[in-house]
């Protein structure tokens, strides 16, 4: 990618982030402001990261029963800290009805400051503190609910699973299950960047086309600089879009289909993005006129396994921590072989230092690892398909049992 982002477009820029706001369900009544700073002094101390400074006591502006301004060591922005009356909270979203334990809600909001997931990761966890431990964490801007386990194993294990999905959703908009879909995010001008879309997405490329989508906006979440529309962009081997605005981009599109004019004017428009950027084909398509479509061979290639996705960091942590962490599955699945679905793992091949990801056939497991044969030929030539490979279980960066 690098290539490109020497030609960044202010296009694509927006210069006010929205605010990161977070909500923790905890089960113990509020106690007040000044024991949960106590809390997070605590938590912050026993990491080793100082105390927390108080700013201003906002009193209850808001709604919120109160409100203060704090600041905390290695982060330039303060954050506001508060709590709300948690039976309106939970009357107001059906998602944590079943949550009748939870009397109190502790919130925390923010600019995100970068590398944007492990602040989101620092926010949570001092979320947490603040809370006393959560029963659940909503994120309204998504309109997402984490339970508490689910919200243990993104956030605030070891070694946490959150990566650059944590900070937008993505969502799936069809007239019916038999038309073509409009996709798009929600939540990356909380990081200073356009969310980005894909329109006419035929039902047999939904998987594929949202693969693309999510990792297109993973990749220029990181990314300080957005390359000008119109822009043919290499995301990886076989996979090269474009982003085009949201006008040229509908320029033949049928108003009245799924993400034309329709879903985007009035009150009950399904998506009201501050700036949005539309993933096409790096160039437009069509003998007599032509319009900007979605990248179809972007996405058949993606379909055909023929290419690869240049992933971003955070993906390919979380991905390879959470095939090693259900490995023990994959054991079982060959101490259970009957011929059915094989096995794929995608395991870092390394000859005299030099290291290929390389997905090979499953063909004996256990605890520390594995062996297989080759799927596809790698660039040493030592490395053909078909050749037998064994690897640890720390050389395991992903594995499926689809065929």
């Amino acid at each position: 990618m690098e290539e490109f982002l020497a030609t960044a477009s202010p296009v694509w820029e927006i210069a006010t982030p929205d605010a990161c706001t977070l909500l923790g369900l905890g089960d113990a009544v509020d106690d007040g402001p000044l024991a949960v700073i106590a809390r997070i002094d605590a938590y912050l101390g026993a990491q080793g990261h100082g105390s927390v400074l108080p700013i201003e006591d906002l009193g209850g502006d808001g709604g919120a029963r109160w409100s203060v301004a704090i600041r905390i060591p290695r982060r330039a922005n303060a954050i506001i800290l508060f709590a709300e009356d948690p039976q309106g909270f939970m009357e107001s979203s059906p998602q944590l009805a079943s949550l009748s334990s939870a009397r109190s809600v502790v919130g925390v909001s923010t600019p995100l400051e970068s590398p944007f997931v492990d602040d989101l990761v620092c926010l949570v966890r001092i979320l947490d503190a603040a809370a006393n431990g959560m029963l659940a964490l909503v994120d309204p801007a998504l309109d997402s609910v984490r339970l508490r386990e689910d919200v243990r194993a993104l956030f605030l294990d070891g070694e946490p699973l959150a990566d650059e999905r944590a900070l937008f959703r993505t969502q799936i908009v069809a007239r019916d299950e038999s038309t073509v879909r409009w996709l798009f995010t929600e939540g990356m001008p909380r990081v200073g960047r356009p969310d980005f879309e894909m329109l006419e997405v035929c039902v047999a490329e939904e998987r594929a086309a949202l693969t693309l989508l999510e990792v297109t906006a993973s990749l220029f979440l990181s990314s300080r600089l957005l390359p000008p529309p119109e822009t043919p962009i290499a995301l990886g081997d076989g996979v090269e879009i474009a982003l085009v605005t949201p006008r040229e981009a509908l320029v033949g599109v049928d108003p009245m289909m799924v993400g034309g004019d329709r879903d985007r004017s009035g009150e009950r428009a399904h998506f009201h993005p501050r700036k949005s950027a539309v993933v096409c084909a790096p160039s437009k398509r069509g003998a007599y006129r032509q319009v900007w479509t979605r990248p179809v061979d972007a996405i058949a290639a993606l379909q055909a396994g023929t290419a690869t996705l240049a992933l971003p960091e955070g993906i390919r942590r979380s991905t390879a921590c959470r095939a090693r962490r259900s490995w023990p599955e994959v054991v079982q699945r060959k101490r259970e072989d009957t011929g059915g679905e094989p096995v794929l793992a995608q395991v870092n091949v390394g000859i005299e230092g030099v290291a290929e990801h390389a997905w090979i056939e499953v063909t004996a497991a256990h605890g520390g690892g594995g062996a297989g044969k080759l799927l596809h030929n790698l660039r040493d030539a030592r490395l053909r398909q078909g050749a037998s490979v064994a690897f640890t279980l720390e050389q395991v960066s992903d594995w499926s049992a689809h065929a």
